[in-house]
């Protein structure tokens, strides 16, 4: 399974969009802050590409969402909210499922950690409760608008999310006053790309001085259960697709296509 997510930030990206299907050729493909007509857009990836996909149905949720068309009749919806939905995807040479969250989650510009965190609970805890008949199969993708070491994605009470495979292969841990209710791990791969070792230092780029700015952030990230940890296969922060350079000259995401990179990654074989 190949995913593709991406926050357009509103612009007009069409054809970086198309660009990105034809390298990637990604099972499903997410956009958030999207406001370009999705069917025309549909029709320009089969165009440039030959690869046919399908708008997945949403309802309160912003977040727009491609499938490859062979699976577009295997969707089953679970939950809908502004800022997520919760789909049961096929899995595995689609001979089983997995559960995929695809989250946009309000701006940590306007101090809504809070809210970020109680939503994140919601999700965690919907995800739970369908997640008996997947056997735990779980990927949380999108704009979290959190760093992978925010309260809020590593509180057991939020998202749980550690950055080691061996700590999330324990699957879960328990509260010290709810001793009976185990917290589920989700293992985030995003950690790795924290700093400039990877050269590039995240997904997006905050420059406004304060006394605790950290200018880079990972907002874009993806999360996995722990059964899916051996699955991982490839993971890019994309910050150029054919010739099309989407860095500007100071070395941070071009503003003229998005404020965000995309974020490609594969999970199993296909």
């Amino acid at each position: 399974m190949r995913y593709l997510f991406w926050n357009t930030h509103n612009k007009n990206v069409d054809s970086i969009v198309c660009e990105l299907v034809k390298k990637y050729t990604p099972t499903v493909l997410t956009l958030a802050e999207y406001n370009g007509n999705i069917e025309q857009l549909v029709g320009n990836i089969q165009q440039s590409s030959n690869l046919k996909y399908k708008v997945v149905d949403r309802f309160a949720c912003r977040v727009q969402i491609l499938i490859n068309i062979k699976l577009y009749d295997k969707v089953e919806h679970c939950h809908d909210h502004k800022n997520y939905t919760i789909k049961m995807l096929p899995y595995n040479n689609y001979k089983d499922n997995h559960i995929v969250a695809f989250v946009h989650l309000p701006s940590k510009m306007n101090n809504n950690r809070e809210k970020n965190r109680y939503l994140l609970e919601k999700i965690t805890s919907q995800i739970n409760d369908l997640s008996i008949e997947t056997d735990r199969k779980v990927v949380i993708v999108g704009d979290f608008n959190l760093n992978p070491y925010d309260d809020a994605m590593t509180q057991l009470t939020g998202c749980n999310a550690v950055s080691s495979r061996n700590v999330a292969l324990k699957i879960g841990r328990k509260h010290w006053i709810e001793k009976e209710k185990q917290f589920l791990y989700y293992y985030n791969p995003m950690w790795n790309f924290l700093g400039d070792s990877n050269n590039v230092c995240g997904t997006y780029y905050y420059d406004k001085t304060t006394d605790h700015s950290r200018y880079w952030n990972t907002f874009d990230q993806f999360l996995v259960s722990p059964h899916l940890i051996k699955d991982i296969k490839e993971i890019e922060i994309v910050t150029n697709v054919g010739n099309i350079d989407l860095t500007d000259k100071h070395g941070v995401p071009n503003v003229k296509f998005s404020d965000h990179y995309p974020l490609y990654f594969k999970l199993g074989g296909k």
